[in-house]
């Protein structure tokens, strides 16, 4: 009986692992733009990428600038907040959730 629980605890870690949020696309300007973070809680790592150079400023004092295809990776649950802006212009960033 211990060995089925065991076993199915395994299974549900497993699984519980595997469900990650779909990825998500903000569209952004040169002004700061606001993600919710809520739908990325659970993932362990969060890319942000987006084809023109744009800058994040996390927990509302950091500022990271971001290049196209390098993007940046975060843990979203260490996150207070996180804001975007394009460097050029409206463009739109993807957000793609990433297990460990």
């Amino acid at each position: 009986m211990l060995a089925i629980l065991a076993i199915a605890g395994l299974a549900w870690l497993a699984a519980r692992r595997e469900t990650l949020p779909p990825p998500g696309r903000v569209t952004i300007g040169p002004g700061w733009t606001a993600v919710t973070l809520a739908p990325y809680r659970a993932a362990p790592r969060l890319w942000i990428t987006a084809d023109v150079p744009f800058s994040l400023r996390i927990d509302g004092d950091r500022v990271t600038r971001a290049v196209p295809g390098a993007g940046a990776v975060l843990r979203p649950r260490a996150l207070r907040s996180l804001e975007l802006r394009s460097g050029r212009g409206q463009a739109t960033v993807t957000l793609t959730p990433r297990a460990e």
